[in-house]
């Protein structure tokens, strides 16, 4: 009886990893934003393992939680378990690394006790999110990384995903790309394709903006669709700092140039630095930024 509960409880497990793995591009609007999508499918993620916990219990759960593109993972999402006194218990990127250390005081590249925090948090909430930078194996780089917890028991269980973030070297090729559009396919076709969030202009929290230089009007703003068709001109940052108006002087003058500023990530949905690189073809401008931590 005991044998077939648990073989149920796993042909559970491995048939919701199916449906979840199926379900977030076709549920997902089009308009969805990188983060957003990654933060649904990580707390989707995240649900499924407390309650393969909260039934199957820990000595069945673990083992499982530690397979290695096993049902409690989906691409770059992985179920990650920390006990109470902080050793932790699942970690299925790397099973063998970090399972079984006490981590409480593992701190992330910035010097933050992420460990420690969520199980600061999850004792004093149940529940929460904690952010750290972490090497992210997919493309060898440190990036920022949110983390989803809840506590079950003995045992806090998490979901992590990287928040996307461009680089200064895909900004500059994407506004090369960009420049290289409008003047082959000219403006109307060009702006489309720029205006579109799942396109080809669009990438993480990169994307082309573009405004007029006789007008000041935005005639590409994907990440804010409303800005297109008004008056830029007298538009300015969290600071106060009339970007649009520097703007516009240096590519006038200049051509091109760059620009900081603060404005807020349509991915992360904060304020952050932002470095602008912009660049005038004809009566336009256009720039592409990426926000700077």
């Amino acid at each position: 009886m005991k044998r077939l509960l648990l073989t149920t409880l796993v042909a559970a497990a491995c048939a919701g990893q199916l449906a979840y793995a199926a379900t977030p591009v076709t549920s997902a609007r089009s308009t969805d934003l990188p983060e957003r999508v990654e933060a649904r499918q990580a707390t989707e993620l995240m649900n499924r393992a407390v309650t393969f916990l909260q039934r199957a219990g820990a000595d069945v759960a673990m083992p499982i939680f530690n397979t290695k593109g096993g049902p409690f993972t989906d691409g770059e999402l992985y179920v990650f378990v920390v006990r109470k006194d902080g050793v932790i218990t699942a970690d299925a990127s790397e099973p063998t690394a970090l399972v079984g250390r006490n981590a409480k005081d593992l701190t992330d590249a910035g010097g933050r006790p992420f460990i420690r925090n969520m199980l600061e948090g999850a004792a004093k909430s149940g529940e929460g999110q904690v952010e750290f930078e972490w090497l992210n194996r997919v493309d060898n780089r440190v990036e920022l990384k949110h983390l989803n917890y809840r506590l079950v028991g003995d045992y806090v269980v998490s979901v992590g995903y990287y928040i996307p973030h461009g680089t200064a070297e895909q900004a500059k090729a994407l506004l090369e790309r960009a420049v290289d559009a409008l003047r082959r396919d000219g403006p109307g076709r060009a702006f489309t394709q720029f205006n579109n969030p799942n396109g080809a202009f669009v990438k993480d929290d990169l994307y082309v903006f573009v405004i007029g230089t006789e007008d000041g009007i935005f005639y590409s703003s994907p990440m804010s669709p409303g800005y297109v068709g008004t008056n830029a001109s007298e538009l300015r940052d969290a600071a106060g700092k009339p970007i649009i108006r520097e703007m516009m002087e240096a590519a006038k003058e200049k051509g091109g140039g760059t620009i900081d500023y603060v404005w807020r990530n349509p991915v992360s949905n904060r304020v952050e630095n932002k470095h602008t690189l912009f660049q005038r073809v004809d009566r336009w401008v256009l720039g592409v930024g990426y926000y700077t931590r």
